[in-house]
């Protein structure tokens, strides 16, 4: 029983982490119908430069952390305005192989940078606190606080600010929305602002805890849309409830199951998912 409560804790951990890469995702795919295969690598680079700034330039995990989400940002400010604004609107298959591409390239930059060896940041709290006489890290519930926090913020801006109704006009309508006055290019940018960001948090946020290499955004990336397909194509609160089921199934299914195993059950959720609800389990919305 104990085993179980703790997994089940660091289900919710695994869980909000995949509902930070996997709200982007689905804002991006929703709003632009733009499938980005390379939105895990932000989450690879985010956990590095976290790493990079924490070893060499700053003493400080919330500054790393910081330094990390802007440069991050600005490397997709960079790809929606180089790479990815010629082929938005076009055909999936564009976005699918430029995107591929993308990964790959920052895939190959990293192992020829950091090597295949996996690097490692201590937790920036060192606290312990018993849960059922076990003991278990204070940084871990930070995590889940900090990752509620931001996916809360991120709603509060796309429900009450300017800009969120914005996003939510486009992605109801792209034809009519110029005929508004909605600045829809400018729309697009702030959606990949804000994608991107996510995308670093949880990079920097969970390396402590599942180390630094890579592969990690390839390992998340495939997760993510799995969950954005649960969750509902669009859906951020989907995308977030999603995100913690199958953070759950894997955590607990790897007590009685291989991780791979577990993997599966999350593929077999989907198919299940796509028979009963092709829509998903919530219907397309932008909130």
């Amino acid at each position: 029983m104990e085993k179980l409560i703790l997994q089940g804790i660091n289900g919710i951990i695994y869980g909000l982490i995949y509902a930070l890469i996997a709200s982007g995702l689905t804002l991006i795919w929703g709003i632009m119908d733009f499938i980005n295969l390379a939105h895990g690598e932000l989450y690879m680079i985010g956990a590095f430069l976290g790493w990079l700034f924490l070893s060499f330039i700053l003493k400080g995990f919330w500054l790393s952390l910081i330094a990390s989400v802007v440069i991050v940002t600005l490397i997709g400010l960079t790809l929606r305005k180089t790479v990815l604004m010629p082929i938005i609107g076009k055909d999936p298959l564009y976005s699918i192989l430029a995107t591929y591409g993308v990964s790959l390239v920052f895939q190959q930059t990293a192992l020829a940078v950091f090597g295949p060896t996996c690097q490692s940041i201590s937790m920036p709290l060192s606290g312990k606190v018993f849960i059922l006489s076990k003991e278990y890290s204070v940084y871990r519930l930070l995590v889940v606080a900090m990752a509620f926090s931001v996916i809360g913020m991120v709603w509060l801006f796309m429900k009450k600010s300017k800009w969120g109704i914005w996003i939510r006009a486009v992605a109801q309508d792209k034809e009519m929305a110029p005929c508004l006055g909605i600045p829809v290019s400018s729309v697009y940018t702030i959606v990949f602002v804000l994608a991107s960001a996510m995308a670093a948090i949880a990079g920097v946020i969970i390396s402590p805890i599942f180390g630094i290499h890579s592969g990690m955004g390839n390992e998340v990336i495939l997760t993510a849309f799995i969950i954005v397909m649960i969750g509902g194509l669009g859906n951020y609160v989907g995308s977030v409830i999603a995100g913690i089921l199958i953070g759950e199934v894997i955590a607990i299914g790897t007590i009685w199951l291989s991780p791979t195993q577990a993997t599966a059950v999350c593929w077999i959720i989907l198919l299940l998912t796509l028979l009963v609800r092709p829509q998903g389990l919530f219907r397309r919305q932008f909130i």
